[in-house]
């Protein structure tokens, strides 16, 4: 399971500069066709990628639901060993593949220390990259949403509901305090 960040943009933005604007923030800025997720959008918003690294695993973003870094244990894997061994698997591809997760969660922990730290620097990014957006005129309106993906980022199903906020009243506790999949709707007026 990992967390990305993702991002919805008013219809009629003008894509090239909040591209510009976003890569100032260090953020990606991708279009994501996940079909589920645009079939819920309005006519003309548009989605979009914003991760550089693997994954927005202990990123600030919603992070107030989730205070701990995460833990060094694996969990209960016996459900998907018992599943490799149906498919063939060997003993010692099992074993290459536990070897994978630990190495996998070992990673994920360092980038949740770096990451924290310098609490705040992201959600500054996320907060300039907004404002920027919107007083440029780039966008009427920019969103910022987060999600916790158990399958590919592409076909998963997440039922996301909307709220909106004044860009002036756009804050890191704001940003901290957002729950999983609601959109962050950010514009001048609300």
């Amino acid at each position: 399971m990992c967390q990305f960040n993702t991002a919805t943009m008013a219809p009629g933005g003008n894509g090239e500069l909040v591209r510009h604007l976003a890569r100032q923030s260090r953020l990606k800025w991708e279009p994501l066709g996940n079909a589920f997720i645009v079939n819920q959008l309005e006519r003309g918003e548009t989605y979009f990628f914003t991760t550089w690294g693997m994954c927005d695993c202990g990123s600030e973003v919603g992070r107030a639901s989730r205070e701990a870094a995460p833990d060094d244990e694996l969990g209960d894997r016996s459900r998907d060993i018992k599943k490799f061994r149906k498919l063939g698997w060997s003993e010692t591809k099992i074993q290459r593949w536990i070897d994978q997760q630990k190495q996998d969660r070992v990673r994920k922990k360092g980038e949740w220390e770096a990451r924290h730290a310098t609490t705040g620097e992201e959600l500054d990014r996320w907060i300039a990259f907004a404002k920027r957006v919107i007083e440029q005129d780039a966008a009427r309106w920019i969103g910022v949403m987060h999600h916790f993906y158990h399958h590919g980022i592409d076909s998963a199903k997440v039922d996301i509901t909307r709220r909106w906020i004044k860009i002036d009243d756009l804050t890191p506790a704001c940003l901290q305090q957002l729950e999983a999949n609601v959109l962050l709707a950010c514009a001048r007026k609300v």
